[in-house]
């Protein structure tokens, strides 16, 4: 069985963006366990709109067509808050984080290497950038910005976790399996711990 995806970090701009924009339209779709706490309306499991005051209207042609707009219209006033100030780290990110929300990666991915050329132990970037290395396919891409990142934290939760997947990816099971198995033992009943628990199910089915 697939491993699942490599552990990222995204900032509340970017779970906005993906619940307004991405999740609503499609059918059969869930949101992230992560972006509510491992809660979900279980009209959300069946790809169908929460009918409340928050949700209510959202479903709808004209509430998507809404939707799209704004998107549009926080795309491009990003996209020029960046042309104007390319040192704003911060509009730098969350213009990068527009981009993967809006499926592409390669742009996002050149706004994260622009903060990360100027602050290059930002853990937090390097997660999202391995993220994308590896919806990619780039493997060795994603293994040395891993490596990167236990350059700077060794103990670093999500890519010890993500070194695991890539080495499971390399078919390398022992070692996947035994780097799972210590964060088991150094973080027991953490949530990594249990991610951690599932890649290792995994590998047996």
């Amino acid at each position: 069985m697939k491993i699942k995806p490599l552990y990222m970090y995204l900032g509340g701009f970017i779970i906005f963006i993906a619940v307004m924009v991405l999740l609503v339209p499609k059918k059969n779709t869930a949101l992230p366990n992560d972006a509510m706490n491992g809660q979900m309306p279980n009209d959300a499991v069946h790809g169908q709109m929460p009918n409340d005051d928050v949700h209510k209207g959202m479903g709808s042609a004209n509430g998507m067509g809404a939707m799209s707009e704004a998107f549009k219209k926080k795309e491009a006033e990003l996209k020029d808050a960046v042309d104007k100030s390319p040192n704003d780290t911060l509009k730098v990110r969350q213009y990068a984080e527009l981009l993967m929300a809006a499926h592409k990666p390669a742009e996002s991915l050149k706004y994260l290497q622009q903060i990360v050329s100027k602050y290059p132990n930002r853990i937090d970037l390097l997660l999202d950038i391995t993220y994308i290395y590896d919806i990619q396919g780039n493997a060795g891409a994603a293994l040395e910005t891993t490596n990167k990142i236990l350059a700077v934290d060794k103990n670093n939760q999500p890519a010890n976790f993500n070194l695991g997947v890539l080495m499971d990816k390399k078919g390398e099971k022992d070692r996947a399996k035994q780097i799972w198995t210590d964060l088991i033992k150094k973080y027991p009943g953490s949530d990594i711990a249990k991610l951690a628990q599932q890649a290792i199910d995994a590998q047996k089915k």
